[in-house]
Order: C-alpha cells, then sequence, then structure tokens
C-alpha cells in the first residue's frame, strides 16, 4: 500500500468577514495615450464593451476609475476630444465610473526647457517659478468651455486630479520635474500644490460642480526614487506638503518602479513585501487612502506569467501595504503591445491580453466603498484577498494559485452566511470559465498558475 502519510494535506482557506480591513476606492486603468486612435477603430463600441463594461451588461471588467492624460493647450492635441467620446461612451455602459486626470506635462509655454518633452520644471516668474500661471493652467483646462475639458462634446468633469505623472522622473517623452521643496534649479512640489488647490477652489462655486479630490504625488516610488534623485519617493513629497496641502491632499499616490530592487521587483512580487509593510505602519503615510496608480512589466511584451504577477502584485498592494485602490498601466494602446487590449497590427481586429482576465477577476464583483476582509491561507502556495460590501450581503474572494501544482482548496466562510454564488477561472488555457457554485465542505479546483473568483450575493 502507498504510503500516505507522507502526501502533503491540502491547504485551506479561511475568510474571517468580521475583521474589516481599508475600504476600497476601486480598480482603475489608464488611457493616457492612443484615445484618438481608439475612437478611429472599426471595432470601438466592441472595444468599448470589452474595456468599459460591467456586470449589469455581462460584458467588460467592472472598472471604478479611468485614469486620463490633461493635455489642455498642447499644440495640435486632439486627446481631449478624443477622452470625451470615449468617456461618454464608458459612462453609458457605466455610469459610476470615476475620473482621475493627471498631465504628463503642462503646456510648452509654462515650462522651463520651452517643450512637453524632456523633462524641464516650471518656467521662472516673479523671482522663482511661476506657479501662478501654472495653476491658472490646471483651473483653466477644467472650466475652459472653448478649449478644455468643459467643452461640449467632453465635459468631462474629473474625480480625481494629481498635479503631475512621476515629477521625479526625467524622460525623453512628456514630463516636468518637480522637486519635494523648491531648489534653484526646480519648482517645488509642496507649493504647486497649494496654488493649484487654492486656485481651483475659488473657482468651484462658479464654474465647477463639485471640487475634485486631490491626490498626488505619483511619483516613481513609494519608498525610492531613480537614482539620480536622491530621495524616498512619495514620503519626500508628502514630507514637503504645508499644513494645510497635506490637509487638502485626498489619498497619497505612487508607483513601485523604483521599489523592490527595480524591474525585479515586476517579476518577483514578494520583493516589494519589506517595503510596503514598513510604509503600511508608519502613520506619516498611512492616514489616507493609497492610490498604486501606474504599475506594469516595462520594455517587454505581455505574456501569461506577467498576467499571474500582475495578480500577485494586486494582492500584495490591497493585503500588505493596505492599499484602496490598484491601477494597471494601460488599459488599451494601438502603438504598443503593453495593455491589457491592444489594437496594433492587424487592420479590424485586437487582441485581449492575459493581463485583462487576471486584472477582472478583482475589479468585476468588487465596487468602491467595499472593504478588504482577512484572509488566512495556510500555504504560501497561495494568494487570498476578500471584499464584502458595507450592507455584508455580498462577498467577493480571489483565489490566486502561484504554484506549479494543481490545488483543491476548502474555503471556510465566518461571519457570512451564503446565499448563492458563482465560480469564476482563468488560466494559461481558461479565460474567465464559470466553474461551478460554492459547496460548504466541497473542495475547489485551483491548476497550476490560475486564479479563481467566487462571487456570493443575494
Amino acid at each position: 500500500m502507498p504510503d500516505r502519510s507522507s502526501t502533503p494535506p491540502s491547504p485551506s482557506v479561511a475568510i474571517e468577514c468580521g475583521t474589516v480591513r481599508q475600504r476600497l476606492e476601486g480598480f482603475g486603468a489608464s488611457g493616457a495615450f492612443d484615445a484618438y486612435e481608439l475612437t478611429r477603430h472599426p471595432l470601438k463600441e466592441e472595444l468599448y464593451d470589452l474595456l468599459f463594461g460591467t456586470p449589469a451588461q455581462g460584458t467588460g471588467l467592472g472598472l471604478d476609475i479611468y485614469r486620463i492624460n490633461n493635455t489642455y493647450l498642447h499644440a495640435g492635441d486632439a486627446n481631449i476630444d478624443a477622452c470625451g467620446e470615449i468617456v461618454a461612451a464608458a459612462k453609458k455602459r457605466n455610469p459610476g465610473l470615476k475620473i482621475m486626470l493627471v498631465p504628463w506635462s503642462p503646456p510648452a509655454a509654462l515650462k522651463s526647457n520651452g517643450g512637453i518633452n524632456n523633462g524641464g520644471t516650471l518656467a521662472p516668474g516673479n523671482g522663482t517659478f511661476d506657479y501662478a500661471a501654472y495653476a491658472a493652467w490646471w483651473a483653466d483646462s477644467l472650466t475652459d468651455e472653448t478649449n478644455g475639458w468643459a467643452k461640449p462634446g467632453v465635459r468631462i468633469a474629473p474625480d480625481y486630479i494629481s498635479l503631475q505623472n512621476e515629477p521625479d522622473m526625467h524622460t525623453g517623452y512628456e514630463s516636468c520635474l518637480f522637486s519635494p521643496n523648491e531648489t534653484a534649479d526646480y519648482a517645488g512640489y509642496g507649493r504647486a500644490f497649494d496654488a493649484v488647490h487654492a486656485e481651483i477652489k475659488a473657482r468651484v462655486p462658479a464654474r465647477l460642480a463639485a471640487m475634485p479630490e486631490m491626490v498626488g504625488p505619483d511619483s516613481v516610488g513609494y519608498s525610492t526614487s531613480p537614482a539620480d534623485w536622491i530621495m524616498r519617493g512619495s514620503r519626500d513629497y508628502i514630507d514637503a506638503l504645508s499644513r494645510s496641502g497635506k490637509a487638502n491632499m485626498y489619498g497619497y499616490s505612487f508607483h513601485p518602479y523604483s521599489d523592490g530592487k527595480g524591474q525585479a521587483g515586476y517579476d518577483n512580487p514578494d520583493n516589494h513585501l519589506p517595503g510596503m509593510e514598513d510604509y503600511a505602519a508608519d502613520a506619516r503615510y498611512n492616514d489616507k487612502p493609497l492610490f498604486m496608480t501606474e504599475y506594469e512589466r516595462l520594455e517587454k511584451m505581455p505574456t501569461f506569467d506577467h498576467a499571474v504577477k500582475l495578480a500577485w502584485h494586486i494582492h500584495n498592494f490591497l493585503v500588505k501595504m493596505k492599499a484602496a485602490s490598484y491601477f494597471y498601466w494601460a488599459l488599451f494602446r494601438a502603438s504598443t503591445f503593453s495593455g491589457m487590449v491592444d489594437f496594433t497590427g492587424t487592420p479590424n481586429a485586437y487582441r485581449v491580453s492575459d493581463l485583462y482576465w487576471f486584472f477582472k477577476h478583482y475589479s468585476y464583483f468588487t465596487e468602491p466603498g467595499w472593504s478588504v476582509v482577512e484572509a488566512v491561507a495556510d500555504s504560501d502556495k497561495l494568494r487570498i484577498t476578500a471584499f464584502k460590501n458595507p450592507a455584508g450581503d455580498r462577498l467577493t474572494v480571489v483565489m490566486l494559485n502561484i504554484s506549479d501544482c494543481e490545488e483543491s482548496v476548502p474555503l471556510v466562510l465566518s461571519g457570512f452566511t451564503p446565499v448563492s454564488s458563482e465560480i469564476y477561472r482563468s488560466s494559461s488555457t481558461e479565460h474567465w470559465v464559470k466553474a461551478g457554485t460554492y459547496e460548504a465542505g466541497r473542495k475547489i479546483t485551483l491548476p497550476s498558475l490560475s486564479i479563481a473568483t467566487v462571487r456570493f450575493y443575494p
């Protein structure tokens, strides 16, 4: 007879619904580039369903926040009009979709180098940097009914704004540098934040329906910055805020590219854990919602492995760092194969990557205002993330198997009585396949490198 005593026991998962963690702002992705190309695609209505559909339509990702590029007054720009069409199509499918607006660069006239590319900082003015002109540009972009986001056919009132994408990163494409505090060479982020907030707030009663929530700094790292900027990533920018600035900052946003040992951090998600846990434990930086607003595996065409790592990162940021929001970088791309959906190549076609399906497992059956709840697995082969709604009658459990073996997992619920349920699964050979329902005492099958979402609802 075989020696069954040597067979390792099956891992188990316990969901403690009474132990509630942070509240979700939602799952997001960026349409910062190639918006015009999307609006010209012959299958754009099909793509809009794919990108912005919700469970109510039985399509899409159930996306909560859409991040776009503020290109107001950029010469020859077609982005604003294209974004107006896309957002209108998105809101038709999902009226609750929120918009986050962030510039990669202000217009050339406001830059020290006279161009939107190649870094630079704010133009000089009043013996320092022209913060007043920058603040006026920001407010004008939101209220200008001829060229800005308020014009007919666009009418986008963002729910969130961020001053600058990656203010600590010099690039050959659109970029603008801010030091946390003003220096002889660079405008100060803290001063710019106060100027922009004051100018927008002054115009709210007359021109804006509501004051957008301001987040930042959208830095390249949360704890480290590029080697030529010896900083602590988002921490130094947050520290540079005035007392009123910090009070007016709704949430802290960052990208993790400089953390987790740089590029190796995407391929090895747990590289981030020490920095995440240190950040989460620091009362100076955990007093507001945390927004992880951009991440991808740079310089490589997305693969199935990248999709598995994406899910692993989502788990780590939400569970270990207690982030309130997770954004994948590109919702779609036309010029490069880096989006969840790409339409480069064969005319009248598009490609849906594995990234799309693994992201959907977190975004589809959760909503802003839901909370992360305690999920415990007794195996390091599993990464379990659980969410419940405010009423406590809906629960979503996401189970990621990061091992090279199939696992059969019993799921035990505490503090929640299931009524109806559905299980959806994705792997290298499956894309959002319905895989039965939950039954207490029965095990859920997770193939190697697969992900399953268990949805409980009334």
